[in-house]
């Protein structure tokens, strides 16, 4: 499965074959030269002469065929300035057909910023002149030709302000939306491979074609919200108005098991389930919340048939937990949407979050050491609650009161009663410790973590967000093929997918921006990432003084040279006045130069 951007195709003109009106045949020492020097040269190092397996050439006579190199001369044959091919016929002649012009039937073109223009690449056959009024660029030592583009203005309302020069290229790769070809770029190791122009092409395409079952997903997801709020305020207002919202949330639940299940199904078929789905972040999470929904559904069918007066308000707080993690759910199916950078913007907080969990499990320690010095120091009348959530006050928030939260005194009071005035000095010493430790020591260092990390994905939020695009189109290429076994209408419907299609011979062309047009303006540029680039720019200054430098002392290597050579000459003539003016030294390190 190698992904290549490199364009491998050709398409050759040839000559007529002959040359001063007579055919062109290869001299004895030109096959002797293919088949004994050239075949031996560490350029080629494999038999020039090759069997014909064309069948329009078989039938002319031709039984192998090889590649000349230009520039040719033996035995009175010239191979001109491209080379050619060679062919061996069955009456033992060997003729030979000259190269006039190569281009590449898959080319990379740059267009200029200009205008809305359409724009495409003329046959090679085509006379270019006659069409765009200008000749075509072939170089015969770099064996190319590069036809030139079709410009046509059409009529619009873009500026030359907003557009830019762009590359068109084709990938060589078949059926880039195999699940094999995503799977490779959503789980590859190197980070270089999502920096490539083909990962991110295959992953947009993968993501332009899983865009109605996201945006499906999407509509479920509000549906469900809204559901959830009004189930919450039926248990607010302890009235049920119907089991219309009852019905909804069942089908919504039973839809996106269905889809789960086809999901699992399709990731069995290619044996990717343990290593992939199974125990990832997002299946767990969507196991959490369908089975809290499933919990709930039952938990009211069953209350509301005994009667609206029985709904427990312990149900409250189920609901609650089921619609943030709706609401979270809704902002992470916009992960992979490049509009207002959606995708870009979402991705480093939730991974920066994830990053940063286990030193919030570290510093959830430390809470707890202050609540627990603060609950031993508190009166009866403070339960646990109260005490945990004054140090997460004082921790987190910086927000306490002397009398409540350091001497744990009565409201009203104004000071501590009966024993609990000899602890008073144990109390305090406790508030300095946790307001230290807790407050700004752990309080500082969480910030600092999160904002590093926060930083760190900041940086590599484009690789993640080809790599998510990946993902997506992996899940939805794996649910259309898990959903085969339901009608194809049904899949269409529950899901938006498509049936796959059979691989074809489609390539995948792309365009985007050209090389030399560089993005400004961007305010997402992480520290890391500004502070990279200026050590690039001053490392690449110093690489070119050290080089300056290098020439300089090189230049006064010479000059010392010559200072001894003409010292030297000057000690073997004593007698002499010896006297040079002007005379032009040629210097070993430069270019001539005057010395008097």
């Amino acid at each position: 499965n190698a992904i290549s951007f490199t364009p491998t195709a050709h398409a050759l003109a040839f000559k007529d074959g002959e040359r001063n009106g007579e055919r062109i045949r290869l001299s004895p020492e030109a096959v002797e030269y293919l088949d004994g020097e050239m075949q031996e040269s560490e350029l080629w190092r494999q038999p020039q002469r090759r069997v014909v397996t064309v069948d329009n050439l078989l039938d002319l006579g031709a039984t192998h065929y090889a590649f000349v190199p230009p520039r040719v001369d033996k035995g009175g044959f010239d191979s001109g300035d491209a080379g050619g091919f060679a062919y061996w016929l069955k009456n033992g002649e060997t003729v030979y057909f000259e190269i006039m012009g190569a281009g590449e039937v898959v080319g990379r073109s740059v267009f200029p910023a200009l205008a809305p223009v359409t724009a495409g690449m003329l046959p090679p056959s085509a006379d270019e002149k006659a069409l765009t009024g200008q000749a075509s660029s072939w170089d015969p030592r770099t064996w190319t030709r590069r036809a030139p583009i079709v410009r046509q203005e059409v009529p619009g309302s873009w500026t030359a302000r907003n557009s830019c020069q762009v590359t068109v290229a084709r990938l060589m790769v078949r059926d880039p939306l195999h699940p094999v070809v995503l799977r490779g770029l959503a789980f590859a190791p190197r980070r270089e491979v999502f920096d490539t122009v083909a990962a991110k092409s295959i992953a947009q395409l993968a993501f332009d074609t899983a865009r109605p079952c996201v945006l499906l997903d999407i509509a479920c997801r509000l549906a469900n919200i809204a559901c959830l709020t009004l189930l919450a305020r039926m248990l607010r207002e302890r009235e049920l108005w119907g089991n219309v919202v009852l019905y909804v949330m069942f089908a919504l639940w039973l839809r996106d098991v269905l889809r789960e299940a086809c999901l699992i199904r399709g990731y069995c078929q290619h044996k990717w389930l343990l290593e992939h789905h199974l125990f990832s972040r997002q299946t767990i999470t969507e196991f959490f919340y369908h089975t809290m929904t499933l919990l709930v559904l039952i938990w009211i069918a069953v209350c509301a048939s005994e009667g609206t007066e029985h709904l427990p308000d312990l149900m409250r707080p189920l609901v609650a937990v089921l619609g943030a993690m709706s609401w979270m759910g809704l902002l992470y199916m916009h992960r992979c949407f490049r509009f207002l950078r959606l995708g870009l913007r979402i991705l480093p907080v939730f991974q920066a979050l994830w990053d940063v969990s286990d030193f919030v499990f570290i510093t959830s320690f430390f809470v707890l050491a202050g609540a627990h010095a603060g609950y031993s120091l508190s009166p009866a009348a403070y339960s646990t609650t109260e005490v945990m959530f004054s140090v997460y006050r004082l921790g987190f928030l910086g927000d306490f009161e002397v009398e409540s939260d350091v001497e744990y005194s009565n409201e009203g009071d104004g000071q501590a009663g009966g024993s609990m005035s000899d602890l008073v000095p144990f109390q305090y010493m406790s508030f300095l410790v946790v307001s230290f430790v807790v407050a700004i020591a752990m309080t500082n260092i969480l910030v600092g973590a999160m904002s590093s990390a926060f930083d760190f994905y900041q940086e590599r939020a484009s690789n993640s967000f080809v790599k998510h695009q990946a993902w997506l189109g992996l899940d939805h290429a794996l649910l259309g093929r898990g959903a085969s076994w339901l009608p194809r209408w049904l899949t269409l419907v529950l899901f938006g997918v498509r049936p796959p299609s059979p691989p074809g011979n489609d390539v995948l062309w792309c365009c985007y921006k050209a090389e030399a047009v560089e993005e400004t303006g961007d305010t997402s540029q992480s520290v890391r990432t500004a502070i990279w680039t200026v050590k690039d720019s001053l490392m690449k200054q110093n690489a070119d003084s050290a080089k300056k430098l290098e020439e300089l002392q090189g230049k006064m290597a010479g000059f010392d040279e010559l200072a001894k050579r003409l010292g030297n000459f000057l000690d073997g003539h004593p007698e002499r006045d010896v006297t040079v003016e002007h005379e032009t030294v040629s210097c070993a390190w430069g270019t001539p130069r005057k010395h008097p």
